[in-house]
């Protein structure tokens, strides 16, 4: 008799996340699709010779539309950024760039919430990546930050290097608070040059405890039915934001990390009501130790 065990634990595993990609994606879409047919067949009925009605009904189109495209943007980013995750990059290229080329584009929204953006650190900040995929990093960490944020806040953008011998554990402090809770997103492969540290702080409400150990899941976002205390405002992505976002930010976020083989922290105090507090972000991504790579990088 001859007994051949097979572990499929890793193949149950993929089927089960293809299925639940593909419910969650159609489930996703189906809405604002369900949406627009309702209101086409409105306007093609009693509010066809509403000039009010019809100006209403085709705004909220517009915004169904425009949310069904920011969805299917994501979608895509997500899928070819998980076909090149094996793919680790050979580039050197500039963080501080892709902080600012992010802070540019970010920049309309948050003047007009009222929310200022700060960069502190170097001038330069040479690391192994690809430009574009870190410049999406960032863009989608101050996007999250802006949309969680209140008005007249701070979100501030801070580089700095890190030995290699701390990479495990980057966070300012050692014996944070009790209301403080941490996680490891992702952990940073070896980088025997040490890193550059990217710290991404906003003075929002903050993550509630149930929540953190979610974050970065495809799709996942925070429950509509609460306020968050003192803002009168129902979350979505984060307690206090009025946004509704696809769910897919973060998770593109660390998608980009593992195929830089960086890390990805993260520091939230629940129910901040107080300034400076709020979500901190923290990435390590290697430090380039190729002299070749700045040259190429300089030119």
């Amino acid at each position: 008799v001859l007994l051949i065990f097979y572990d499929v634990t890793h193949i149950v595993h993929a089927n089960n996340l293809r299925s639940d990609f593909l419910a969650n994606a159609s489930h996703e879409l189906k809405t604002p699709v369900a949406s627009l047919l309702g209101y086409i067949e409105t306007l093609r009925g009693h509010a066809k010779d509403d000039p009010k009605a019809r100006e209403k009904f085709l705004a909220i189109m517009q915004s169904q539309a425009e949310r069904m495209q920011r969805l299917i943007e994501d979608l895509l980013s997500l899928r070819r950024i998980e076909l090149t995750e094996h793919i680790a990059p050979t580039e050197a290229t500039d963080l501080v760039l892709a902080c600012r080329t992010a802070m540019e584009s970010v920049q309309p929204l948050a003047k007009g919430q009222n929310i200022k953006l700060v960069y502190d650190g170097p001038d330069r900040a040479p690391v192994q990546g690809f430009q574009d995929d870190l410049v999406q990093l960032v863009l989608n960490l101050i996007h999250n930050a802006v949309h969680a944020s209140t008005a007249k806040t701070t979100i501030r953008l801070q580089i700095d290097t890190l030995p290699a011998a701390k990479a495990s554990y980057p966070f300012a402090t050692v014996n944070p608070p009790d209301d403080v809770m941490r996680r490891r997103i992702v952990t940073p492969a070896e980088a025997p040059a040490g890193y550059i540290m990217l710290r991404v702080k906003d003075q929002g409400p903050g993550f509630a405890r149930e929540h953190l150990p979610r974050i970065g899941e495809r799709f996942y976002r925070v429950s509509e039915t609460h306020e968050t205390k003192g803002t009168g405002r129902k979350g979505t992505d984060r307690k206090g934001t009025g946004h509704k976002g696809t769910g897919l930010g973060l998770a593109i976020v660390k998608h980009i990390v593992l195929r830089h083989r960086g890390g990805l922290f993260i520091e939230t105090v629940s129910d901040a009501a107080e300034s400076e507090t709020g979500t901190e972000f923290i990435l390590l991504l290697p430090v380039v130790d190729n002299s070749n790579k700045l040259k190429n990088l300089n030119q």
